[in-house]
């Protein structure tokens, strides 16, 4: 059985919505988890789409195996600087399959 890659998208607005929806399209992979600082909106976002929102980071993070990071870049570079995150751009290979033109970002926690 092929286990499905999940997903989580960081921010609810404009960008977020888009890269959410696209995730609940890709075969393979399921929208697992929306964080909003706002989880109102990331309730929002998530639960037509069949994903759970979350407004603390370390939950979203534990429910996810790669996220996409929509937020303004400003938000994002003070989120990486601060995690130590490894930001990854492009083109994400996992178990044979290609899931192209969406933005993955994962923390190794070092």
């Amino acid at each position: 059985m092929v286990q499905s890659l999940k997903c989580g998208v960081a921010g609810a607005g404009v960008f977020g919505g888009h890269h959410a929806r696209k995730y609940a399209q890709i075969a393979g992979a399921t929208l697992a988890a929306v964080y909003d600082p706002s989880l109102e909106r990331a309730k929002a976002l998530a639960e037509p789409l069949g994903a759970t929102g979350y407004d603390e980071l370390d939950s979203f993070l534990a429910a996810i195996d790669v996220a996409t990071i929509a937020a303004p870049a400003l938000a994002q570079a003070r989120r990486a600087i601060g995690s130590r995150a490894v930001v990854l751009t492009g083109t994400l290979t996992a178990g044979g399959r290609t899931y192209g033109g969406l933005r993955f970002v994962w923390s190794n926690g070092e």
